[in-house]
């Protein structure tokens, strides 16, 4: 069998490939070292790596990279931060909220992240959980009850009775159940929160989970 010589000159750079990604290569590892070196309450991991004048010190990390986006000053520390959709079915997220000991900011995330005025949360009380609700837009919960911002703009506020507040919550895009001082639970559906049912317990609720 005879094969044909087929000449073949490659060109630089190359015009019918493009580099998508790369992953450099650890190998041979020589030695390696577990510890918190630079006390980040995480282990690093340290490795010797390579030989000669290739060798090198490649220290490893848990967790993602984070780029920095965008900087906005606090007016004090944060309790809690959310960030939100305005619509479940959206891409990306809306907004930034950021409770404090007795109020909440909402920041808007675009371009630039800016704090707004007109998302229809409240800001002078401090917060409990934020989240979307189902189709039906947001739902603030704070110690004087839920609010519950439509994509219209419409709201929907509901106060517990006499003076009870909100101690804890639980929430998922369909379901609201919340703790109320004195043991009692409120249940409540997105289509029924002006008319929560609820249900007496005996002893105080501390937390919710799941």
């Amino acid at each position: 069998m005879k094969l044909a010589h087929v000449p073949f000159t490659p060109r630089y750079p190359p015009v019918n490939l493009a580099l998508i990604d790369e992953m450099e290569n650890l190998g041979p590892v020589i030695d390696m070292k577990v510890g918190d070196l630079t006390r980040e309450l995480t282990p690093q991991l340290y490795a010797l790596c390579g030989a000669g004048p290739r060798s090198s010190l490649r220290v490893l990390r848990h967790g993602l990279a984070v780029t920095e986006m965008a900087v906005s000053d606090l007016p004090g520390s944060p309790t809690a931060v959310w960030a939100v959709k305005k619509a479940l079915a959206d891409q990306y997220m809306s907004y930034i909220v950021v409770s404090f000991v007795n109020a909440t900011i909402v920041l808007s995330i675009g371009e630039t992240v800016v704090e707004v005025t007109d998302s229809g949360l409240l800001g002078d009380t401090a917060t409990l959980s934020v989240s979307n609700l189902g189709d039906a837009g947001l739902l603030q919960i704070h110690p004087g009850g839920l609010r519950h911002v439509l994509p219209d703009k419409r709201i929907n506020v509901w106060r517990p009775a006499g003076r009870k507040t909100v101690t804890k919550c639980a929430v998922n895009n369909r379901q609201v159940v919340i703790a109320l001082t004195g043991g009692e639970l409120v249940s409540a559906l997105p289509s029924s929160l002006a008319r929560c049912c609820c249900h007496c317990v005996p002893t105080p609720v501390m937390m919710f989970s799941g």
